[in-house]
Parts: C-alpha cells; structure tokens; sequence
C-alpha cells in the first residue's frame, strides 16, 4: 500500500504539491481458535459436516480417521474478517484521502485514477479431538490477501500486486503494514461444531 502512495506522489505530483502519508496499525484482535463442547466426537463431526457444507466455506478434504477437516474460503470484503490498518494521504491543494489498507479504494480527484483491489482467501485445518465425553476443536486459518494496485495517469498505466499471507497465530507484519486476524472465521467454525 506505501507502494501505490509512492507511485500516486512521483508520478502525479511530482514537483507540484507536497503529499505526505499516514499510518494507523490495527488493534490486534482476540482471537478464539480452540473450544470444548460437551458432547461426542461423532456429535461434533456431524454438525461440522453438515454446517460447513451450508456455509461459504469450499470443503477439500475429510479425514475422520485423522480427525481432520480442510476447507477453503474467499471474500471480495476482506475487512469483514481481518484488519490492516488505515492509511491517510495528505495532499496540498486536494483533500485528505481516508482508506482501510485490506480494502478496495479508488483515488481519482487529481486528473488520474488509483486503484486499489483487494480479495481475501484462506484455508482452514480444523482439528477435531475426542476427550473422554468431550470434544475439543481447534481451528487453524491461513489467510492470503492479494493485493492489485494499479495508477493511471496522463495515458499511463502503473501496476504492482503485493500479496500479504499471515494466520490465526500469526500477524503479518511488514515496512508497510500490520494486518490481524478478527477472528471471525475462527469463531463462525466454532459456532458450527456447537449446532
């Protein structure tokens, strides 16, 4: 994202204005990713299958004998489920340009247009464990957020795609931004093993 503002300043308003940017990393979220549910592992499977395959959820692979269920997902609205900040562009003459660092945003108040698309994929291991007359599920979500930028200015045409990959665990953390996990997918796979 510091990319396009890098882009959008030299190629737009180089030596006409001053463009400064500015940064506010997320708040790091709570993140749920492990529950037990008063009832049998068969139970718990059972509403697992049944609720994902209702969902928005891509089944890929059951293994019962391994305890293991893999699904996948997308979203053209990635700050539903994860956050990355805010960035403000500043420029003289022009006024302030607000946009959520993980969304799609378009800029075109300057006699050219940036644009910015983003969509949210991931995949899910969800462990499912039998403890005595209980089950504990455990939820693991790896998350890619591509991301196209592209700025067109004077019949000129810039593109760049930056790819951000973090997890439930794990924060991406980079020179231009923060990005957590709200976790909502997490917590909506947990809600299912309970119904």
């Amino acid at each position: 994202m510091k990319k396009l503002m890098a882009v959008f300043a030299v190629i737009v308003l180089s030596g006409c204005a001053t463009t400064t940017e500015s940064y506010e990393p997320p708040k790091e979220y709570p993140v749920e990713s492990v529950r037990i549910f008063n009832a049998s592992f068969d139970t718990v499977w059972k509403r697992l299958v049944k609720n994902l395959s209702k969902d928005f959820f891509v089944i890929n692979n059951i293994e019962k004998s391994s305890h293991i269920i893999n699904v996948s997902f997308s979203s053209d609205r990635p700050s539903d489920y994860v956050d990355c900040g805010t960035y403000t562009i500043t420029t003289t003459g022009f006024d302030p340009f607000t946009y959520k660092a993980e969304s799609s945003s378009t800029y075109d108040d300057w006699g050219g247009t940036a644009v910015q698309r983003t969509r949210l994929e991931g995949r899910v291991n969800i462990y499912v464990a039998p403890e005595k007359n209980k089950t504990e599920v455990t939820v693991s979500v790896k998350y890619v957020l591509p991301i196209d930028i592209s700025v067109t200015h004077r019949n000129k045409l810039f593109k760049e795609t930056q790819t951000y990959s973090f997890s439930s665990k794990q924060k991406y953390s980079g020179n231009d931004a923060i990005c957590y996990s709200k976790g909502v997918i997490e917590r909506s796979i947990l809600d299912m093993a309970g119904k």
